[in-house]
């Protein structure tokens, strides 16, 4: 075997860990954000406002 073999220590944190976890968080805020952009809630309204001037039909939806 070559090299040398480290060994990991369940007490110890990764050296990683400060990076993984904003990388996770940012993750979270934009998919939340993108997903509330193409919510249908978000996006039909607006589709249905520009194919028309009436508000029951754009309140329906």
């Amino acid at each position: 075997m070559k090299g040398k073999v480290k060994i990991l220590d369940k007490n110890k944190k990764s050296d990683k860990l400060k990076w993984n976890f904003t990388m996770g968080l940012l993750h979270g805020i934009f998919f939340t954000g993108g997903m509330g952009f193409s919510d249908p809630n978000t996006v039909l309204p607006v589709f249905v406002s520009s194919l028309t001037n009436s508000k029951i039909l754009i309140g329906l939806f």
